[in-house]
């Protein structure tokens, strides 16, 4: 018997350099993903002792760009490998480096949002950062990962970066010139969230006599609820650049007023600190502090006096006020203390005679 003829044609696939060469690009992918199994593993079992989960969160998001990096490193090789047309090796070049770019940052803005948030948790003491700053924070880190995206898009399809750069650059300008005041409220709002003049709750008090609670901190502006009821939106800029007291601030919340009077001269001061010494609890007042009686001047119209007393509530400064001057001239009118009125002394050198002739009517 003759023997079959054996088909040859399958092995020549197989020995076909193209499949030879599909088998280096799916082996050094496999290789890639590999190592970056192997290193984010590593990573992960090095940061495991770590109190805090960013490092966790942040080695999640990194294990695809590394392996895409990887990836991508393999593939170029196995493209330069090929030896195809100039043309479509470079096409292939760009779309690749495109999808790295791509992925790359947006993994990266991924893990510069987590980073900005474990920054602004309550529970952090150093370096912690305002949460009002957390969107401000996003924005800027998105749009500065993007253009360096497009920077790289641009590389990889052999585009004129300088050109983008100098485009950039003009946008910025005109957007600057164009949001001169808008952008001066956002810096004046980052030295605000920087050395914290105010806060939430605080009770500022501003040149005009314009007094109210702290509401909210914004990029912007900051919203101050008077003390009648109206709120007021001020820009940044004002609060960070004019005399603005905080009558909350510091360790201890009390505030300290004064009523102001004159007494008649030849008055009996040390009854005056009697009545004074023995104010009540009144409503809005500091019942834990003593008031006090000050001497703050003696002049032609009297003795120029000073009733302190204290409050701890910033916005009950007008009621405990009129409560204190209302039960001070209870008291000491009833104490028989009197107090100096301006008076006006006229001096007349001729009277006229239409006057006269009413003052002293003739006979």
């Amino acid at each position: 018997m003759r023997a079959q003829p054996t088909d040859t044609r399958a092995f020549d696939l197989l020995s076909s350099a193209a499949l030879t060469e599909l088998g280096i690009v799916v082996g050094a992918i496999a290789v890639a993903y590999v190592l970056s199994v192997a290193l984010t593993v590593g990573a992960a079992r090095l940061t495991a002792r770590t109190i805090s989960d960013l490092d966790d969160l942040v080695i999640a998001e990194l294990r695809a760009p590394i392996f895409l990096g990887l990836g991508s490193v393999a593939v170029w090789l196995s493209i330069a490998h090929l030896h195809l047309p100039g043309r479509i090796e470079g096409l292939l070049l760009s779309l690749l480096g495109t999808v790295v770019a791509v992925v790359v940052g947006r993994r990266l803005f991924r893990v510069a949002r987590h980073v900005i948030l474990a920054l602004s948790r309550p529970e952090r003491r150093r370096l912690r950062l305002s949460p009002r700053l957390v969107p401000l924070a996003e924005y800027a880190s998105q749009i500065a990962l993007w253009l360096g995206t497009l920077y790289a898009i641009a590389a990889a399809w052999g585009l004129e970066t300088t050109l983008l750069a100098s485009s950039a650059g003009l946008f910025g300008l005109a957007l600057g010139l164009a949001a001169d005041a808008p952008l001066g409220n956002v810096i004046a709002g980052l030295f605000i969230a920087a050395d914290r003049p105010c806060q939430l709750g605080d009770f500022l008090a501003f040149p005009d006599g314009t007094r109210g609670q702290v509401t909210h901190i914004g990029l912007r502006s900051v919203r101050v609820l008077t003390l009648d009821g109206v709120e007021l939106n001020l820009p940044n800029a004002l609060v960070s650049g004019s005399r603005v007291v905080n009558e909350t601030a510091g360790d201890d919340p009390a505030i300290r007023l004064a009523t102001r009077f004159i007494l008649h001269q030849g008055v009996a001061l040390e009854r005056v600190r009697e009545v004074v010494a023995g104010m009540p609890a009144l409503p809005g007042v500091d019942a834990a502090r003593r008031p006090e009686l000050w001497v703050l001047a003696l002049d032609e119209r009297g003795v120029h006096v000073a009733a302190l007393f204290w409050i701890t509530e910033p916005s009950r400064r007008l009621p405990a006020t009129d409560a204190v001057n209302t039960w001070l001239y209870g008291q000491l009118t009833a104490a028989g203390v009197a107090f100096a009125v301006r008076q006006h002394v006229v001096h007349v050198d001729r009277i006229p005679p239409a006057l006269a002739a009413l003052v002293e009517p003739s006979r």
